[in-house]
């Protein structure tokens, strides 16, 4: 891929960073019982009604923020694929051209939560409750099964990239076995396995946006391919 192209993915992937912002914002404006990073999950954050059922309510005004962000991420996967497609299929072939569908169906999980908050009105069975749960469950494993496929398209081309992809898909697998199996701890775990994909984001953005710079600056401000 040329620099230009590559700078712009670095920069797409880099600011999937911007969802843990939105989720802090989000938080500090929580009222009632203080907000649990570990106990309480993230969709909480999204709630459209102060919910809880206590005498005091739990929930953020300030919801619109991350459902707002959710769908912003939803639509930049959507921008990356796009632009990293090169990448993927000259890497892979048909696998880059798997793991590009698999991120396209994680984008759409993101953007689906945000769409499909939770409110009073998504009780268990209720279509609003049916849509969350699937916008949710693609979002997280759609994500962790992103790494995988990221591991297996990248290794050859892209040791580094694969090995982290593969050490995170490890850490993700894991959150959402313990998002299973403890329930006192949803929040934590939940975490674990949404932000490996994030984190893998993170810093192959970070690389991909230093390393052309790196590149023209050796080479000269003439230079245009990445390397």
């Amino acid at each position: 891929m040329s620099a230009a192209r590559t700078r712009v993915l670095g920069l797409l992937l880099l600011l999937s960073g911007a969802f843990v912002v939105a989720e802090v914002v989000t938080a500090s404006a929580w009222t009632g019982p203080a907000y649990s990073w570990t106990g309480t999950v993230i969709s909480e954050l999204g709630r459209t009604d102060c919910g809880g059922g206590g005498a005091v309510p739990a929930c953020s005004p300030w919801h619109g923020v991350i459902n707002a962000m959710m769908l912003a991420q939803g639509v930049r996967v959507v921008l990356a694929v796009a632009v990293g497609l090169p990448l993927l299929r000259g890497a892979a072939g048909r696998l880059g051209v798997l793991t590009a569908g698999a991120a396209l169906v994680y984008g759409a999980g993101i953007a689906g939560v945000g769409l499909a908050p939770l409110s009073d009105a998504a009780v268990a069975g209720s279509p609003e409750a049916l849509r969350h749960g699937v916008a949710a469950l693609l979002a997280i494993g759609g994500g962790v099964l992103v790494l995988v496929l990221l591991a297996a398209t990248l290794r050859r081309d892209h040791p580094g990239a694969a090995l982290l992809a593969a050490v995170l898909a490890v850490a993700g697998t894991a959150g959402g076995a313990g998002f299973a199996v403890l329930p006192d701890l949803q929040g934590l775990t939940e975490r674990v396995a949404v932000y490996t994909p994030i984190a893998w984001q993170v810093v192959v953005g970070s690389v991909l946006l230093v390393v052309p710079a790196r590149a023209a600056s050796r080479r000269g401000p003439r230079a245009v391919a990445a390397p």
